[in-house]
């Protein structure tokens, strides 16, 4: 078997990109989400295929892919006025070419830790 193929990586600028080897060093016990179980066939270290299988069944399932918007720009993220009685937030968008403003309950900033984060820390301000 020719495993030099298995070890190489198809790198694309600004995307994540992982090994076709690579086995989660998490057990599948500690990392699923509270709600919703990993499959009992599934190896309790799982290939990362496994793990990615196992996120699209999450989304899928809880119908999440409706409240998801891919290639996205956010150009703020503001506590709203009423913030201490409400705490929303305004959040501006634009998809494709398009901005938008929005009210949400919570924000979550995620940046991942396998790719560059594109803010560094300063440009969060604690208020």
């Amino acid at each position: 078997m020719n495993t030099s193929n298995l070890l190489q990586e198809n790198l694309e600028e600004g995307r994540v990109s992982i090994c076709k080897l690579v086995i989660i060093n998490t057990s599948k016990e500690m990392m699923c989400f509270s709600d919703y179980t990993i499959p009992d066939h599934y190896l309790n270290f799982m290939h990362n295929s496994q793990v990615l299988k196992y996120f699209r069944m999450y989304v899928k399932d809880f119908n999440f892919l409706n409240y998801i918007q891919f290639k996205t720009t956010v150009y703020s993220v503001k506590k709203r006025p009423d913030f201490s009685s409400s705490g929303q937030w305004e959040v501006v968008t634009e998809y494709k070419g398009k901005k938008k403003v929005n009210v949400f309950d919570g924000v979550m900033a995620c940046t991942g830790h396998h790719t560059n984060a594109h803010l560094s820390l300063e440009s969060f301000p604690v208020e």
